[in-house]
């Protein structure tokens, strides 16, 4: 075979497979500055998360002053956790959903905005176990004093 036409031909080959692999590339699409954002519309798309985080940053805002002290975590079972959390007096269930790794993904986002505040008991971002749900939904709430 002819050593000019094998490189020819693949250079050819690969010049097609870059241009295969490489014309609409899902993470060309992607702003490294909204990747958050970029991750919960690709992968939850049922929810518009700007205004879940809004409106569950706009909760946790409003408890905290009536409250002694607070922490934020998730569930697969509210009332089992509820009882397990005997220092607290009251339980709030922020949003829920089907999928457990969303659920971990934003208690993991409000225990690292609230890790400093002065009535926060949480001494760690995110949980120690993963939530075994009771009926396929799995719920991030706030427990106060």
């Amino acid at each position: 075979m002819n050593p000019l036409l094998f490189i020819s031909v693949a250079v050819g080959l690969g010049k097609l497979f870059v241009n295969s692999f490489s014309g609409d590339n899902e993470l060309n699409n992607i702003s490294y500055e909204h990747i958050f954002d970029d991750f919960m519309r690709k992968h939850f798309k049922k929810t518009n998360v700007g205004a879940m985080k809004s409106q569950i940053t706009k909760s946790i805002n409003e408890i905290i002053p009536y409250c002694k002290s607070f922490k934020i975590g998730k569930t697969g079972s509210p009332e089992n956790r509820n009882r397990q959390h005997i220092e607290y007096n009251d339980m709030f269930l922020l949003c829920e959903s089907n999928d457990d790794e969303f659920i971990s993904v934003i208690e993991h986002y409000y225990n690292l905005k609230y890790i400093d505040h002065p009535k926060n008991d949480n001494k760690n971002i995110g949980s120690a176990c993963k939530s075994k749900s009771m009926n396929g939904k799995h719920y991030l709430y706030v427990v106060i004093r």
